[in-house]
């Protein structure tokens, strides 16, 4: 690949969500990239082949529109409701932690979920006070909770 003149990335704008402008020392065009569930599709449109910056990205646009019809995304729910490859407890927004202070360590199960507003709710389960299983069945049941309370 050439010598990066410059990259621009758009700001979050929903009209150019999946879209990105590419100008590089030779190319220049719209890339669009979509994820279906654990792999990404991408796509470059050409300034050159399209003739012209508007032309390119009005294709972007309609091709992310053709990908959003063939595999529309998840909803809210459905990836609140899906554990990442990171998660361990099984659950999703359920985690095992440990807190160390000078004078005490605590363990314990946590349920979390984060709320539309941008903030997070979270409820913590002692493993000490519960016990291990009986901790973690606690967090799972408060995560499925808030996610109830959230999307129905």
């Amino acid at each position: 690949m050439g010598k990066q003149v410059s990259s621009k990335t758009t700001k979050r704008n929903s009209s150019l969500a999946g879209i990105t402008r590419m100008d590089y020392e030779y190319t220049h065009g719209w890339a669009v990239r979509y994820r279906i569930k654990k792999n990404t599709h991408s796509k470059l449109f050409s300034d050159r082949k399209l003739g012209g910056k508007r032309k390119a990205l009005l294709a972007a646009k309609e091709y992310y529109q053709e990908m959003l019809a063939k595999y529309p995304k998840p909803s809210r729910k459905e990836r609140a409701l899906t554990p990442s490859k990171r998660n361990t407890s099984g659950t999703p927004g359920v985690s095992r932690g440990i807190t160390q202070r000078a004078t005490f360590t605590e363990e314990y199960w946590a349920a979390d979920c984060l709320l539309p507003d941008g903030t997070r709710k979270y409820k913590r389960f002692s493993i000490k006070k519960h016990g291990e299983r009986k901790a973690k069945k606690l967090a799972i049941a408060a995560r499925l909770a808030m996610v109830k309370d959230l999307y129905g």
